[in-house]
């Protein structure tokens, strides 16, 4: 997975703008021993708000990783209403 998210990072830096690319990286956040729960959230929702209606990933995906970063928190019954 190294290798990967190597790559990831680096087409962040080129256009830190994507939506899948903010959902992947926030994705790969969330596979970690310790994620940082609020980070992947953070780009999770700019996903969300970047995503044109028209992009086949939106809103399953980004929402999918959404309720992995609620779940991981221990708040998905909470912010059900939020998906």
């Amino acid at each position: 997975m190294k290798r990967r998210s190597d790559t990831q990072v680096l087409a962040y830096r080129q256009d830190p703008n994507m939506p899948a690319l903010l959902n992947n990286i926030a994705w790969l956040i969330l596979q970690t021993e310790d994620p940082n729960l609020h980070r992947a959230l953070d780009l999770i929702n700019k996903s969300y708000e970047l995503a044109s209606e028209n992009d086949p990933m939106f809103p399953l995906s980004i929402l999918d990783t959404r309720a992995s970063d609620l779940c991981k928190a221990g708040t998905l019954g909470r912010c059900t209403g939020r998906l």
